[in-house]
């Protein structure tokens, strides 16, 4: 799983020591499992659990997915200092490839949003 996910985000992120080092720590897997959960987790709180008529706008649901691209690019920041910051001196390569994810997660929330809607009574019209 390691290998698909540095086939993803080497293509929108190289450094090569630095996606060297998140290679063999096998962290590109860690870092999309949590890409593909969080924007999950997301989109089932807007459109299930928080389904209410004062929630039901465009804006509320942007929101939503800059929250949750925030939490991931935070989530993904923490992985890489914990896991690399006491081997390695990287700077600015946590923050971009943080950053990166973060974008992933915001474009996956938009596309969870085509399947949670189905499920919502409220916000099925929410974005489209």
């Amino acid at each position: 799983m390691n290998e698909f996910f540095a086939s993803i985000y080497e293509e929108l992120y190289y450094e090569p020591a630095f996606s060297q080092a998140v290679y063999q720590f096998d962290l590109y897997s860690v870092i999309g499992i949590v890409n593909v959960i969080i924007p999950l987790a997301f989109a089932f709180l807007y459109y299930k659990i928080v389904d209410r008529p004062n929630f039901a706008n465009v804006v509320t649901w942007f929101v939503f997915g800059v929250i949750g691209a925030v939490v991931n690019l935070a989530a993904t920041y923490g992985i890489l200092v914990s896991a690399l910051s006491s081997s390695y001196d990287f700077g600015h390569e946590y923050f971009g490839l943080s950053k990166h994810t973060a974008w992933i997660a915001l474009v996956l929330y938009i596309l969870y949003s085509f399947l949670f809607k189905r499920i919502s009574i409220n916000s099925k019209n929410i974005p489209f």
